[in-house]
C-alpha cells in the first residue's frame, strides 16, 4: 500500500498515523519550527511527484527528498516560487520529504502534495 505519513517533530523521524496518497496537506513553517518532515513508503518502483505550492509571500521554502539519510532529489527555486520534485526510485522503502525554510517564516500555510504514477 502506498502511504504518506505526516511527521512534524523537529529534525527527527517518528511514525505517525498514515494517510493514503495521493494526498494534499496544508502546514505552516513557524519561526520555532526548524523543518517539516514527512515520509512515503515506496512499495513499487513507480515515479514519485512531490509538489510544494502556496508558499507565502516574503519567504523561501525548499523541498528535498531523502532515502534514509541520503539526499536523492530536491527543488530550490528562488523566493516563493512553487517547488516540484519528479523522482524515479531505484529501490523500495521509506523516502523522507523535507520542507526547509531557506529564508523566512510565516504563519500562513503552504500546500504539500505527493503522488505516485
Amino acid at each position: 500500500m502506498k502511504k504518506l505519513i505526516l511527521q512534524t517533530a523537529q529534525n527527527i523521524f517518528i511514525d505517525k498515523p498514515s494517510l493514503i496518497i495521493p494526498t494534499l496537506l496544508e502546514r505552516i513553517c513557524a519561526w520555532d519550527d526548524i523543518d517539516d518532515y514527512y515520509y512515503i513508503e515506496v512499495t513499487t518502483l513507480s515515479p514519485i511527484t512531490v509538489r510544494l505550492t502556496n508558499i507565502p509571500s516574503g519567504v523561501d521554502y525548499d523541498l528535498h527528498l531523502y532515502y534514509g539519510e541520503s539526499w536523492v532529489a530536491g527543488s530550490d527555486n528562488y523566493g516563493n516560487a512553487d517547488e516540484e520534485i519528479h523522482y524515479m526510485p531505484s529501490q523500495t522503502g521509506r523516502y523522507y520529504i523535507r520542507v526547509y525554510p531557506y529564508s523566512g517564516y510565516s504563519e500562513s500555510p503552504y500546500t504539500l502534495q505527493a503522488s505516485f504514477q
